[in-house]
């Protein structure tokens, strides 16, 4: 049964009201990666299935997917692997070394194989009649980078775009500034939104589908200094004994940065860009976000109710039609929930 809560914040002397709708969802089980939204269901990647539920109503409709690698089966190295694109009329699924397209009631239609080296933990999206994704390309003496490649209708390489990640031999550890989670790029009109995991001024480098660059979105973010209490925070993910042995094993590897990266993440939707900031309010749980044209003109900085499972890492979510859905762990239940907020503008 779903229900509605109210979470009254304090800022600045403002009162900042946010209605939420809080739907348990009991069919899902295990530790989901990924939720996806069109106008009529939502998608839930739980490795290695899919789950499928009504927008109008919340109302569970099926599931599917198993791991193997026969049609219809996914494989995968690990649960980021696994991922979807909604497409006007089908699903695109991709897992490891094939993408898999379905009808949006989850029936199999046809598959394609794809270079094994394609790191789909980076994701893999249509773009006009291709693709793009990222490939790990040796460098010699223990280096390699990622690159961005264009693919054709058969994901061979067309187009090297630019370097995802470039992991040196230096050794050094810098969390958060230089996670290649923070490489971000998403699709929008045919064109590619692009920000490197290493540009830490939050820059959006933005290119048509043959790869020639348009222009840049900028904005002057706030610099948030990356404290000794962050540093804490942040060493609290190391949750298993033999996570915390790994950690220090290879503590003397971390460097700690001066400031936070300009941002977080971003969505496109209804042709707005929504930028998560890692700005968040007294209260702990509410991140401030840019809502910027599809130019990069600001339209609106706004407070967006996230919850985190740890600091800095929010629960999977993704912005639909000016709301925020999100799947977050109900600690008393056992269970995860749908909490659904809509973003006021």
């Amino acid at each position: 049964m779903k229900r509605t809560i109210v979470i009254i914040m304090f800022f600045l002397g403002t009162a900042l009201v946010f209605s939420k709708t809080v739907v348990p969802l009991p069919e899902l089980t295990g530790d989901p990666q990924t939720i996806t939204v069109d106008k009529e269901r939502i998608y839930i990647t739980n490795t290695p299935e899919i789950l499928i539920y009504s927008v109008k109503d919340y109302k569970f409709l099926t599931k599917f997917g198993k791991k193997g690698e026969g049609p219809g089966e996914f494989m995968f190295i690990g649960p980021w692997n696994m991922h979807i694109t909604v497409l006007p009329k089908e699903l695109l699924v991709v897992s490891q070394s094939k993408i898999s397209y379905f009808t949006k009631e989850g029936k199999f239609l046809r598959m394609l194989k794809i270079d094994p080296m394609v790191r789909t933990f980076f994701r893999v999206k249509p773009l006009g009649d291709g693709y793009i994704g990222v490939t790990a390309e040796h460098e010699g003496k223990g280096a390699f980078k990622f690159w961005y490649y264009i693919y054709d209708s058969q994901f061979r390489k067309q187009k090297k775009l630019s370097v995802v990640f470039n992991r040196g031999t230096d050794g050094k550890i810098t969390p958060i500034t230089q996670s290649p989670i923070l490489s971000k790029y998403e699709i929008c009109d045919n064109k590619i939104f692009l920000s490197e995991s290493e540009n830490s001024k939050g820059i959006i480098d933005v290119y048509d589908n043959q790869c020639n660059k348009l222009y840049a979105i900028e904005q002057d973010y706030e610099k948030i200094e990356f404290t000794k209490e962050d540093e804490k925070a942040y060493l609290k993910r190391f949750v298993t004994q033999g996570e915390k042995e790994n950690y220090e094993r290879v503590k003397h590897r971390y460097v700690y940065p001066k400031y936070f990266p300009a941002w977080q993440n971003f969505v496109i939707d209804n042709n707005k860009i929504y930028i998560q900031t890692f700005k968040r309010n007294k209260e702990d749980t509410a991140n401030e976000f840019y809502i910027l044209d599809l130019k990069g003109k600001l339209i609106k900085k706004v407070w967006v109710p996230v919850e985190e499972f740890f600091d800095f890492a929010p629960h999977p979510y993704t912005i639909k039609d000016n709301k925020i859905y999100q799947l977050v762990e109900n600690l008393e239940t056992e269970q995860f929930d749908l909490h659904i907020s809509k973003i006021e503008e």
